[in-house]
Formats: C-alpha cells, structure tokens, sequence
C-alpha cells in the first residue's frame, strides 16, 4: 500500500513499452522551505548553525539535491525555493533532512521521506524523524509544495500501462509460438 517502506516500479517502467510523451513531459516540483523548529534541542548543542538539505531520489533523470544556506538562529527562518523536473514521479521519493552545520562533515539532525505520489501541495509541517525512525519532538521543518494534481497523470499513465501489458502480452505470446517447435524437436 501507500504506506510501505518499498516503492514498485509502475508497469510501464518494467515491461519497456513506455509511452514517450511519458519521457517527454516532466513535472515541475516547487519546494520552499520556509523555516524550521526544535534542530537545536534536538542536539542538544548551544550553537545551532542548522541548514537543510532537499532530497529527490528516482530514476536517473530524477535524482537531485537542494541545499539552503546555514543559519544561525535558534529557529530559523528561509523562504528559500527550489524547483525540481520529474520524469517519473510515481518511483520518486521526495526526502528532507535538517542537518548541523561542521566544518569537517555536517551532522544530520533529523529526517524525512516519503513517496512523492503521497505528497500533499499547500504549506506542509515535515516532522522529523532520528536514525531509529523516531518523530523528534517538537522538530521540524516548514514547507510550501506546489506541482499539478497527480490524478489526470494517473489516470493518463494507467491507460498507457494497459497498452504496454497488452503489447507485452502478445510479444510473449508470439515469442513463445516461435519457440514451441523447437523444444518439440529437441525432445525428438
């Protein structure tokens, strides 16, 4: 379902039969973090020198990362925006971390991720989550999220794939007329 720790390949993905307006048209994802809350108890660390790092992970064309600039304050406060083109959204994971500025190696404070088919536009609270898969309490991030609503391309995406299995259907089917006759005379 739409709440477990694996994401399927869509059918189109798997069988190669892919529709190529499917290749051809990405979806913008706006992303503005706008600020976040409770990094520094967190830590439990008296300077907060906290940023955030945007993650969308998929398919080749799909993967990349945002950062925002390092603050200083006890909660801080962004507005930053980032935009994302995603091919595949359906097997994209859209990820946030708050992360504690070092000058040798940053330290992830908290994070979050979650399939971006179950991503919900509007300001969003991202709650934060430990190394355990514990919520933070208090912790947070603040989010704006904006791109298209998801069911037409659901919708147009289901039909494709029914094409595609259909297609692959009848390719195995004819492969395997193909080959009848040769395992029949290999048991001659």
């Amino acid at each position: 379902g739409d709440r477990s720790g694996f994401v399927l390949k869509p059918p189109h993905l798997v069988s190669g039969d892919c529709d190529p307006e499917w290749l051809a048209d990405p979806v913008d994802i706006s992303v503005k973090v706008i600020g976040a809350r409770g990094l520094q108890e967190a830590l439990g660390a008296e300077e907060n020198q906290a940023f955030v790092a945007v993650h969308l992970w998929g398919t080749n064309e799909d993967t990349s990362v945002f950062e925002t600039s390092v603050s200083r304050v006890r909660a801080p406060l962004w507005g930053t925006h980032a935009s994302f083109k995603v091919v595949h959204p359906e097997v994209a994971i859209l990820a946030f971390q708050a992360m504690q500025y070092g000058l040798v190696r940053s330290a992830v404070v908290g994070r979050y991720a979650l399939r971006m088919t179950a991503v919900r536009r509007g300001v969003r609270w991202v709650p934060l989550w430990d190394a355990l898969g514990d919520t933070i309490p208090g912790a947070g991030i603040l989010v704006q999220l904006e791109f298209p609503d998801w069911a037409e391309r659901t919708a147009k995406l289901s039909a494709a794939s029914a094409v595609g299995r259909q297609n692959a259907l009848e390719s195995s089917a004819r492969d395997a007329d193909c080959r009848m006759p040769l395992v029949e005379e290999m048991r001659l």
